[in-house]
């Protein structure tokens, strides 16, 4: 759960805002060549060493960024339900609307519903009352480090309010530049991956995007937090602080990864349906890695398979 203070109150708890690769005294490359891209089916796995795990997950990958070499996938062009990992199409759109008509983070808005109109009993939330004022660094540290669920409505209505346009024609606009990044197996009907029927992706469509992501300066540092300090206005004028733990259990030390991998972020996701999943951006000696589950049955196993995965980037196989 967050943890509310009032602005003046002193919080107790250690924030950590650096970006992973400064922590860590990581170098890593993000500017990789459209000719690297991994293509499952298409590139050949550089090893056999992915050929001997056996994954219970509906779908995995293992991609070599710095080469564009496919060392494993399970199923990655297969329909799943992607579950809040959806929140990264949902950032890549606010992001890149930020950049096209030059908006700073510190843009703010004003929230038109408490909850932002979510009443699914169990949805992850901030919490937002109806007249907070927050800043879209805020949603989208929401949204990313938290998985707040209002937060990805935040951020629709915002751009929707913007545009002047409707929130149904705002969502299919964030579909339709899923399209234009590839990710053309993709079809989500809400912006934060709560279930519902129809909102399904790939695999791999969300490689597309995590990868697009990346282009973003703003993305890294949010992904490798462990928690965030949450300033905004509420309603009644106050100004409140909330303290928001990242989903990423590498980041709790909840979980350990192999040694020699430096997890530099990730976007996990968890429905009844969709099963346990998590998108993971890491580093080994000097090359950076991405490697996803989706579909795992508990938490619990989502890591231990996560960790088979992250293994192999220290394999001699490779």
């Amino acid at each position: 759960m967050p943890i509310l203070r009032k602005a003046s109150e002193n919080l107790s708890l250690n924030i950590q805002k650096m970006y992973r690769s400064e922590v860590y005294g990581v170098q890593i490359d993000l500017s990789f060549p459209a000719a690297a891209r991994p293509v499952p089916g298409v590139a050949e796995a550089s090893g056999k060493a992915g050929d001997d795990i056996e994954l219970s997950a509906k779908a995995a990958f293992l991609f070599d960024l710095t080469d564009g070499k496919v060392l494993y996938e399970k199923n990655c062009y297969e329909k799943i339900y992607p579950a809040s990992t959806t929140k990264l199409l949902t950032a890549y759109f606010l992001l890149s609307y930020m950049k096209e008509h030059g908006i700073q983070s510190s843009d703010t808005y004003v929230i038109r519903a408490d909850n932002c109109g979510i009443t699914r009993v169990g949805a992850k939330l901030f919490g937002f009352r109806k007249g907070d004022t927050v800043t879209l660094d805020l949603l989208l540290n929401a949204l990313l480090v938290y998985s707040a669920n209002d937060a990805a409505i935040a951020i629709i209505e915002y751009i929707a309010a913007r545009e002047g346009a409707s929130y149904e024609d705002t969502l299919e606009r964030m579909n339709d530049t899923a399209a234009r990044l590839g990710a053309t197996h993709t079809n989500f009907t809400n912006p934060h991956g709560l279930h519902e029927l129809e909102h399904k992706t790939t695999s791999y469509d969300l490689y597309l995007i995590f990868s697009a992501c990346m282009n973003h300066p703003e993305f890294m540092p949010i992904i490798g937090r462990s928690s965030y300090l949450a300033s905004y206005t509420a309603a009644d004028g106050t100004a409140k602080e909330l303290i928001l733990e990242a989903t990423n259990q590498y980041f709790l030390n909840l979980y350990t990864p192999p040694k020699g991998v430096v997890v530099l972020g990730g976007k996990t996701g968890s429905t009844a349906a969709a099963g346990d999943c998590f998108i993971t951006l890491s580093s080994f000696n000097g090359r950076t890695y991405l490697s996803a589950i989706f579909g795992a049955k508990t938490y619990e196993e989502l890591y231990e398979q996560m960790n088979r995965l992250l293994t192999l980037e220290c394999s001699d196989y490779f």
